[in-house]
């Protein structure tokens, strides 16, 4: 692989779907030795031996390095201005293990396959810890309004006589997310090596090229322009590969103590073990609600875990579901305590929607309950409590703003295109003949980013327009909406302007793509860029010309929406089917309305599985069970609604300069609280469900069948 001869950037789509594209480990590097990790099986202890010496004397093995020969810096960690307080942790073990699947040791050798059969050879013995200690990382405290807790005085004074809990009702919600996987079509990996001016060049499937850029040289102690990030195309990240993990930095600080060029792509094991987790959180929820069916008061517990070390991003799930809580509900007060424990396993890391799809699963499934005890219809207590347009621009309890939208025209809009009073007297019809039958409903908001991308626009003598950004595509499709942006102010053909993402050495610093941000803050930038050459041609001034733009969004964009889902359950196994599934959102302007849809399947895939299948699971001595795809459950196409129709009610963002909000996310927010409500309903009959009634994430068959069973038990038992 020579110094600069492959050009960065994605591959034009039809490439993809022929097979032409060019993933990592399609570069071509015939001088690449071949990495392969040692890891610790064990969640945490203490690394009593460890033996290098036979496998440095097997076939085509090159070098064999331990935690003497590289000591990288650990990723940093975003504080957002709080302080907390991360345990120390090293990329490599010492003689601390610290969470399952660190590395205990590189193996450098000729052949992928060689250099794992090194790594096998290498011995080691591990002194396991008695219990995985949970330790607190930090705490957030977020309240807004008058507070009342239940079992506490409250209420208006023209609430009545008595005591406020004659006068409400209160409703509350257990519910544990599990740990799911990451699991982009391609893993992890790295290529890394010297080029001709004694730079350290590296390919890597990132998010966020600058700040792959700028870890690697902290991590190796050496200046950030030493150092140059290039990204091919990208088979997904989902989040996951926002910021680099000990696993890459590692590779990169070999190859730069050796001097030689070095590539590392993950298994699939390795993703399941020693890859990034997302969600995994407990909330905790209490709910009161006035007779007339007025929202009173929220008070909620949230606990999240970050894993045996911390990702850059690790602190943004919790911090989501705090701020946003209750989302696009009107409150008296709300009082949302959250912590964030480390844990000896795998790192959790933002995954699409972070906290986003927390929040909004909470405060669903407490509205749905709230409405069942007081009688009231789910779709009535939401349309009765929802802000709406005249409301903007609403506080959010964190400071942030709603700064537009129309929450409750969102929800009528998606009753009408559902048809919802036909569907609950057709859902009443086959209630009676027998079946499991509900219907789930799961409003939300999705903050959608902050900060800042740089754009520069280029046109040369002969006409053509090259854009180059900051940020990185893992398979969104950005070349054609970022084109149409700038080909909408030249007055050109979209197809004669070249985007150019993914390479620090040629593209300007962004913050990258990730929390939906690609369009609003992104596109903002390219659109000024564009403006900035429109008004330089207009002057009379010809090409050749460039203009670099560095756009800061002055607040967060807020995207908006409305899930509205039917689903039914198999007589005698209870294997659930989405029947039918409408779904209106408010993503702002419209630029590219197939890749819009694009988006919106995907994640609506992504939530199906949160919902109905994915789960990862450790047993108590912090070992993964569920390491394989013969044991972790991602959606099938059987898995999908037998009928979607996606709708948009765009209203134009008033915080950036193209009028965009997020989309990548929001089928991962709305859709599983949609789909759990159904089932809940679908199981509940129109009548309260106990407390203790088991139905965690995600509801498989044999979980809706055992909380079918049990809820006939309690009604028989109670007449």
């Amino acid at each position: 692989m020579s110094g600069s001869s492959h050009e960065t950037g994605v591959s034009d789509p039809a490439d993809l779907l022929r097979g032409r594209g060019r993933f990592l480990a399609d570069l071509p590097a015939t001088d690449a030795l071949h990495v392969a990790f040692v890891r610790s099986p064990h969640a945490c202890g203490r690394l009593t031996h460890l033996d290098l010496a036979g496998a440095r004397t097997m076939p085509g093995v090159v070098a064999v390095l331990g935690a003497e020969h590289l000591s990288p810096a650990m990723p940093a960690l975003n504080r957002f201005d709080h302080q907390p307080t991360p345990p120390p942790r090293r990329p490599i073990a010492g003689d601390r293990i610290d969470w399952p699947g660190q590395a205990l040791a590189l193996v450098l050798a000729t052949s992928a396959g060689q250099a794992r059969d090194a790594a096998d050879a290498v011995a080691f013995e591990i002194q396991p810890d008695d219990h995985d200690p949970r330790e607190p990382i930090m705490q957030w405290r977020l309240r807004q309004g008058e507070v009342v807790r239940r079992g506490q005085q409250g209420g208006s004074a023209d609430a009545g006589p008595g005591p406020a809990a004659a006068r409400e009702i209160w409703v509350e919600a257990d519910i544990t997310q599990p740990r799911v996987a990451a699991l982009a079509l391609e893993t992890r990996g790295l290529l890394a090596r010297i080029d001709d001016g004694g730079r350290l060049e590296v390919w890597a499937p990132t998010q966020s090229p600058a700040r792959a850029r700028d870890e690697i040289a902290t991590a190796l102690g050496i200046a950030a322009d030493r150092v140059r990030v290039r990204v091919a195309d990208v088979g997904g990240a989902f989040g996951s590969k926002a910021s680099l993990g000990p696993d890459e930095l590692l590779v990169a600080a070999a190859a730069w103590r050796e001097q030689r060029t070095l590539r590392w792509i993950a298994t699939r094991s390795e993703e399941f073990v020693a890859g990034v987790h997302g969600r995994g959180g407990r909330l905790q929820g209490r709910l009161s609600c006035g007779p007339d069916g007025r929202l009173r008061h929220l008070d909620a517990e949230l606990t999240f875990p970050v894993g045996g070390w911390l990702p850059y991003s690790a602190l943004v799930p919790a911090r989501n579901a705090t701020r946003i809580l209750p989302g696009p509900y009107r409150l008296r007060g709300s009082d949302v305590r959250t912590q964030v424990l480390g844990e000896a396993r795998a790192a959790v890391n933002i995954y699409r929607g972070a906290g986003r799809p927390e929040a909004a699963m909470l405060m669903e499934w407490l509205l749905d309950d709230a409405a069942r005890a007081l009688g009231h219809d789910p779709l009535a207590l939401r349309e009765a409590n929802l802000i709406g347009a005249a409301d903007m621009p609403w506080p959010l309890p964190g400071g942030d703003h709603l700064e537009g939208g129309d929450p409750r025209a969102l929800l009528a809009r998606a009753a009408q295109l559902f048809g919802y009073e036909r569907e609950c007297q057709a859902r009443k019809a086959r209630r009676l003949a027998g079946e499991h039958v509900g219907i789930g409903i799961g409003c939300y908001v999705e903050p959608c980013g902050q900060g800042f991308e740089r754009a520069r626009l280029s046109i040369d003598a002969d006409g053509r327009v090259l854009l180059a950004l900051g940020t990185a595509s893992q398979g969104q499709g950005h070349a054609r909406p970022f084109a149409i942006l700038v080909a909408e102010v030249l007055g050109c053909d979209p197809a004669r302007v070249s985007v150019l993402e993914g390479d620090t050495a040629l593209c300007p610093d962004g913050i990258g793509a990730l929390a939906s941000r690609s369009m609003a803050i992104g596109g903002s930038a390219a659109h000024l860029a564009a403006l900035a050459v429109r008004k330089r041609l207009d002057r009379g001034e010809t090409p050749p010309l460039a203009e670099t733009v560095r756009y800061h969004a002055p607040a967060e964009a807020f995207g908006l929406g409305a899930v509205i889902v039917r689903l039914s359950m198999a007589p005698d196994t209870f294997e659930p089917t989405i029947e039918r599934l409408v779904w209106v959102d408010d993503c702002g302007r419209v630029i590219d309305d197939h890749g819009l849809k694009a988006q919106q399947i995907g994640a609506m895939a992504q939530g199906i599985g949160q919902a109905l299948s994915e789960a990862l699971h450790y047993d108590e001595q912090g070992q993964l069970l569920s390491g394989s795809l013969l044991d972790y459950a991602l959606p099938r196409a059987d898995a999908m609604p037998l009928a979607v129709e996606l709708h948009t009610l765009p209203s134009a963002c008033k915080v950036n300069a193209i009028g965009a909000r997020g989309i990548g996310e929001a089928g991962c927010i709305g859709v599983p609280a949609a789909i759990i409500n159904a089932a809940r309903d679908a199981l509940a009959q129109g009548r309260p469900l106990p407390g203790d009634l088991a139905l965690d994430p995600p509801l498989t068959a044999e979980k809706l069948w055992r909380a079918a069973g049990r809820l006939a038990r309690v009604r028989q038992a109670n007449g």
